[in-house]
């Protein structure tokens, strides 16, 4: 039988992390049964991977860390834990969770709602400052397997204030 989904509370965190600090983070199976309430060993091991782990961070995105998941999304599609490799403390839950709840949401709906104009950036990434984010993302992937056109587009570079890191 099928138990239904249940977030997590502040006391289940806790008392998830403290089992963990006792028994390791490889026996799932004993933690779990040791949870005050019920949980399978693998959502007590994705919680504690994915979200209370001392290696994942949990501050703000970056402007560099969308544009390389956008560019890493153009190259590998939706494989989120090959992405992860290029996030230090980012897992690919994370990952999907920026693509799916800000990015990819924010694009569509932004570009589709306002039309481009030449307003600043806003700091939850405006319509132009998404479209240029993705312009960006796509001419770091080309780049990454076609370093050759490299030297035929550095002169519009400066043009567009693209940077490179090449």
């Amino acid at each position: 039988m099928r138990q239904t989904r249940r977030q997590y509370t502040d006391d289940e965190d806790i008392q998830l992390r403290m089992l963990v600090d006792n028994h390791g983070p490889c026996k799932w199976d004993t933690i779990a049964e040791l949870m005050p309430t019920p949980r399978t060993g693998r959502q007590c091991r994705d919680r504690y991977t994915n979200y209370l782990s001392p290696a994942v961070r949990v501050d703000e995105w970056t402007r560099e860390e969308d544009t390389i998941l956008i560019s890493k999304f153009y190259e590998l599609g939706r494989q989120w834990s090959k992405m992860s490799v290029f996030f230090e403390g980012r897992t690919g839950t994370a990952l999907k969770n920026r693509w799916n709840y800000t990015l990819c949401k924010r694009s569509l709906d932004e570009i589709h709602k306002q039309p481009l104009d030449n307003s600043p950036p806003s700091p939850n990434y405006g319509p132009n400052e998404l479209f240029a984010l993705s312009i960006q993302a796509k001419l770091l992937s080309e780049l990454s397997t076609n370093h050759h056109i490299l030297a035929l587009i550095r002169p519009f570079l400066r043009e567009f204030h693209l940077k490179i890191p090449i």
